[in-house]
């Protein structure tokens, strides 16, 4: 499946999503992904060549559930939302950079510039990953690197 497909951008009011994120470093976008789309990646979870590694959350007291860091290379479709999300998000983590007074660099406007650069400092795994509560799979959660933000898409109920 194509992102076109599954991912419906003009549902994502950017404005508001950025100052929710702003104002709580967390942002949660219901109905951004198809219903299709959602069991396509719920079902990723039973293929462990998918994935790098597998946290407990209760090990490290990060609540129930568990949740798989996806390999190299990426379902297309995780892929393809990272590089459209990206660019939406440098503007407000480059303002955080400067807002917080961080000595680092900000970061390139491009999500392909950013994993050369992570790359080049030593960070060659993959951070997507995917949560699962229970039995039900019921979010996909992306986090970019080392961002202290992320975006939570909530499927649809299954």
């Amino acid at each position: 499946m194509n992102l076109a497909e599954a991912f419906d951008e003009q549902a994502i009011d950017w404005d508001q999503a950025l100052s929710h994120l702003d104002e709580r470093g967390f942002v949660a976008i219901p109905g951004v992904l198809s219903r299709k789309i959602c069991e396509e990646i719920a079902a990723y979870y039973a293929d462990d060549r998918r994935f790098r590694s597998r946290i407990e959350m209760s090990r490290y007291a990060f609540g129930q559930g568990e949740y798989k860091y996806f390999n190299y290379p990426l379902p297309p479709v995780v892929e393809q939302l990272r590089s459209s999300i990206y660019p939406e998000l440098v503007p407000l983590a480059n303002e955080w950079i400067d807002r917080f007074g961080k000595k680092q660099p900000h970061y390139p406007e491009k999500l392909s510039d950013f994993t050369k650069q992570c790359h080049r400092a030593g960070q060659k795994r993959a951070t997507p990953l995917l949560l699962k509560y229970g039995r039900v799979i019921s979010t996909v959660y992306t986090r970019i690197y080392t961002a202290k933000s992320s975006f939570l898409f909530k499927s649809p109920s299954f």
